[in-house]
């Protein structure tokens, strides 16, 4: 969720207001301004052209700010809404096409943010990411863990004949854990979550300081009494800040374009996808320590202008980048690595 804003009731009158507030967010403290990346002369990754393989048309997707491959399915992903919204997973194809719809029990949807998806020990897992807190005064934020459903795919329709014609299941779904996390600094937003299965971390970016930071906690699949502690483990310092081109060409978004909304992980634990207004980034992990891993200088993911780029993950195989935006109707972008470039 990046303001509470109607961005239909925004006029033209605003736009020169907007722009001098934006050039102003520019001026930062020389401290974040040190540690922060100015220029942008980062390398392409290793990614085809992208491809616009849908939109997300239901109604009912139309605050989507989590995306996770599912890993019991090809070419399936689940999605959750922002806060606010009902407390439901949705199914979806690569083309967007909503696929059957998930009623989560027992837990409230008070700024769900990111979805992970993983595997361990053979059972394939689902996180939601219950961590927004736009005026960071959140004592403590919450994952929900739920075993993945073992869905037949000619199930999730009444009949398998003509499936685009009917309407997508409902199924329910409780959670076996809910970790309540508070950070050791403080409160702040987050927006970007994915779990490392391979070392049995969780990863955690705040959104709105300047570098944005990397935390951590472990793994659980058990339900806590009291709070974890989320570690600060490194400052990223290398998204670079929006430039002026970027400001008139989205005022609103421009100014945000550095913030992290979204992260996953491949399931070998090598890489990281970190998602931002204005570009993906990936971070490779070749020394089992990601504090390292973000000291090191990213590839990035270039894509069309988006009114808000909030969710983003890898395909189940890690073979490919799916991005999406909130908003009914907006484009699905995918991205897939050139051969040479297959982890």
């Amino acid at each position: 969720m990046l303001l509470n804003i109607q961005w239909k009731q925004l006029g033209g009158i605003w736009s020169n207001v907007i722009f001098v507030l934006c050039l102003m967010a520019l001026v930062m403290p020389v401290e974040a301004a040190d540690s922060y990346m100015l220029g942008d002369n980062l390398e392409l990754a290793p990614f085809k052209p992208m491809v616009i393989s849908g939109a997300l048309k239901s109604k009912k997707l139309n605050e989507v700010s989590g995306i996770a491959p599912s890993r019991n399915m090809d070419d399936r992903y689940w999605v959750l809404n922002d806060g606010g919204n009902p407390e439901r997973l949705y199914l979806i194809d690569s083309t967007g096409a909503l696929k059957l719809s998930v009623k989560i029990k027992g837990v409230v949807n008070r700024d769900w943010e990111d979805l992970s998806s993983f595997i361990l020990d053979g059972v394939s897992y689902l996180l939601i990411a219950d961590v927004g807190d736009n005026r960071s005064k959140r004592h403590d934020i919450a994952l929900h863990v739920f075993k993945e459903p073992n869905i037949v795919e000619h199930s999730l329709f009444g009949s398998s004949e003509a499936p685009q014609a009917q309407p997508p299941r409902t199924i329910s779904l409780s959670p076996i854990a809910t970790i309540k996390l508070r950070f050791e600094d403080g409160p702040r937003d987050c927006e970007a979550v994915a779990v490392d299965a391979k070392r049995k971390r969780v990863l955690l970016i705040s959104k709105r300081t300047k570098p944005p930071v990397l935390y951590e906690a472990p793994l659980r699949l058990t339900s806590t009494v009291g709070s974890v502690v989320v570690r600060r483990i490194a400052e990223i310092n290398h998204i670079p800040n929006p430039t002026i081109e970027d400001m008139r060409e989205r005022p609103i978004v421009g100014v945000y374009g550095a913030q992290p909304t979204a992260m996953d992980i491949n399931e070998d634990g090598s890489e990281m996808l970190l998602l931002t207004y204005k570009q993906a980034y990936i971070y490779s992990n070749d020394s089992d320590s990601w504090r390292l891993a973000v000291t090191r200088l990213p590839k990035k993911i270039s894509f069309p202008l988006m009114e808000q780029a909030e969710s983003a993950s890898y395909s189940r195989d890690g073979s490919g980048v799916i991005i999406v935006s909130e908003n009914v109707g907006t484009p699905v972008f995918l991205f897939s690595r050139s051969v040479s470039s297959v982890p």
